[in-house]
């Protein structure tokens, strides 16, 4: 009988032997009807993925690709460019994550997403950790100027550099179908985060943006929060890690706090300090939109939380607060716990206090507030 499998998935399996990789192609050419299919940490060497993917492409059904974690290279690329491409396939989801396909691979992914049908459904695109430098980033800008459906995009671990970040933004700029864009860990410093202000500042379709750990410092990101001034589309904006001060939470909390449309952001290992805290404190106070809100370990100490404490009293709409690792003891939490209690909204509903040092006085005090908050803590003070 004729098999109607949706799901194979193969994971940590040998496929290092021509036969095992013979048998498999037979199997997937055997049973067309199956839509997913995972590949990942197999040890798939370039050729042997060119022989399975070229039996991927008679007859199947195939909407998820997840390839991750292999040896794949320029024969890979050039037959998954050729899926993509063709018309009888409505693939909505690749990952090729840490393999070996370069800028060559990136820009044979592109010529056939570029050949895709009109019609096609929006592709989820992760070529995370795979060499791609300013070349793949060229090519990548060019489709976006495209406006192939291309709905997501993770370019995680590469290093694409700020020239990269400039080629990307070109084509960002005039996009209407991207909504998730992660270019973490790509070193594009500065300049890489001005070229994407710059795109942002015409965008209207990008609503998650990820440029954790890549030095942009106080410039890039007071760069990204100018055009956030004007942009109302982008909702999630992940800077952890980025060697941000006090000046640069002040670009983000100062004057203009109130028109930043922002719905969760990442701030996350900066260096804040009690001064930055202060900044982002009177910032809360004049914003009404962000729901969301991450200082994790900035050593804000008891004098930020204190800041932090009258502006949670006072705002309107965060619901999650993260204050994981600020050396925050149990004078800090009775400040925030007293908050808690004559907050005029009610609306915080998660509180994130570990790896603090509050002790039992400090979890006490939120116990003694009476508001239904979820405040985690260490488990050695429950």
């Amino acid at each position: 009988t004729q098999s109607t499998w949706a799901v194979i998935v193969l994971s940590q399996q040998s496929l290092a032997s021509s036969s095992a990789v013979a048998g498999l192609s037979k199997l997937l050419h055997r049973s067309p009807h199956w839509r997913s299919l995972a590949i990942t940490e197999c040890g798939l060497g370039d050729a042997d993925a060119v022989t399975l993917l070229q039996a991927v492409a008679k007859d199947s059904e195939l909407e998820a690709l997840d390839m991750r974690y292999n040896e794949l290279g320029l024969g890979a690329a050039q037959e998954l460019g050729v899926l993509l491409a063709l018309p009888t396939l409505s693939l909505a989801t690749l990952s090729v994550r840490y393999n070996a396909l370069g800028d060559g691979g990136v820009c044979m992914l592109v010529n056939g997403l570029l050949e895709r049908r009109a019609d096609a459904p929006p592709v989820s695109l992760n070529v995370d950790h795979n060499g791609v430098l300013v070349g793949g980033a060229t090519a990548l800008g060019r489709l976006l100027q495209a406006n192939v459906a291309v709905g997501s995009l993770s370019l995680f671990a590469n290093s694409l550099g700020r020239d990269g970040a400039v080629q990307l933004s070109l084509g960002l700029g005039s996009n209407s179908t991207l909504v998730t864009l992660n270019l973490r860990q790509n070193a594009i410093g500065p300049g890489g985060a001005a070229a994407l202000a710059a795109a942002l500042e015409s965008n209207e379709r990008l609503e998650y943006l990820d440029v954790r750990e890549n030095a942009i410092g106080d410039d890039g990101f007071a760069a990204l929060i100018a055009a956030l001034r004007s942009n109302t589309t982008l909702a999630t904006l992940h800077v952890e890690a980025n060697e941000i001060s006090k000046r640069g939470a002040l670009s983000a909390f100062g004057a203009g706090a109130e028109r930043l449309a922002l719905r969760a952001l990442f701030l996350g290992f900066n260096n804040l300090g009690c001064d930055g805290a202060r900044c982002v404190a009177l910032g809360l106070m004049a914003n009404a939109s962000l729901l969301e809100l991450s200082l994790r370990r900035n050593a804000i100490a008891d004098e930020g939380a204190k800041h932090i404490a009258s502006a949670i009293e006072l705002n309107p709409t965060l619901r999650v607060l993260d204050l994981a690792n600020n050396a925050i003891t149990q004078t800090g939490a009775r400040a925030l716990a007293a908050a808690l209690a004559a907050q005029t909204h009610r609306v915080l509903a998660d509180l994130n206090l570990r790896d603090n040092s509050i002790g039992l006085g400090g979890a006490r005090a939120f116990v003694d507030c009476q508001r239904a908050v979820n405040v985690r803590v260490n488990p050695d003070l429950l």
